[in-house]
């Protein structure tokens, strides 16, 4: 049997106009997933200090635990060895987070001594607040592995920062979190 080569042409013409409208319609600077996943994890660690915050102010605790910190940058800098990456850029991510960390610890902690504290209970930090932190770490290295090509490109910076604004507009982030946010993820490209 001998196919008929005009039934098929509307069926090659409907895929050929399908393709381009997939292609036209791909953004042409987006931000790759990867650096994606790095600016979710990271907004969603600094959405944890306001926990670690509250946790740290009503019980009085110092925001700087170099301790902690020291351990933190230890643990992530091990897990990245084991999926390839540099104890330098693990160390360097890291340093950020921290420090990003607790400039929102800061100022929440700021307002909160100027009157207006926050009320309910207080989350464990060790049975509920650090489990999640662990698995953002996770997310990180992840995000660190799967963006290293991205990170090297000449417009990295350029599309973190369309991508960072984006985020920030999308969540509704307070100045404080978006500062800390431009901090967390300062040293990323290049």
């Amino acid at each position: 049997m001998r196919s008929n080569p005009t039934c098929l042409q509307p069926v090659r013409w409907v895929g050929l106009l399908l393709t381009c409208l997939a292609v036209c319609s791909l953004p042409g600077h987006a931000a790759p997933a990867d650096i994606d996943l790095l600016i979710d994890a990271s907004i969603e660690r600094l959405q944890l200090a306001d926990t670690v915050a509250h946790y740290k102010h009503v019980n009085q605790i110092a925001i700087e635990d170099l301790p902690r910190e020291a351990l933190v940058i230890a643990t992530a800098v091990a897990a990245g060895r084991v999926q390839g990456l540099q104890a330098q850029e693990v160390e360097s991510l890291f340093r950020q987070q921290i420090t990003a960390n607790k400039m929102v610890q800061a100022g929440l902690i700021k307002q909160w001594q100027a009157g207006s504290a926050p009320t309910g209970q207080v989350p464990d930090l060790i049975r509920d607040v650090r489990p999640r932190l662990d698995q953002l770490q996770t997310r990180l290295l992840q995000g660190l592995v799967q963006s290293q090509q991205d990170r090297q490109q000449t417009d990295c910076q350029q599309r973190l920062t369309q991508q960072t604004k984006a985020k920030v507009d999308a969540k509704n982030l307070d100045e404080l979190h978006s500062k800390a946010l431009t901090q967390a993820l300062s040293r990323i490209c290049g």
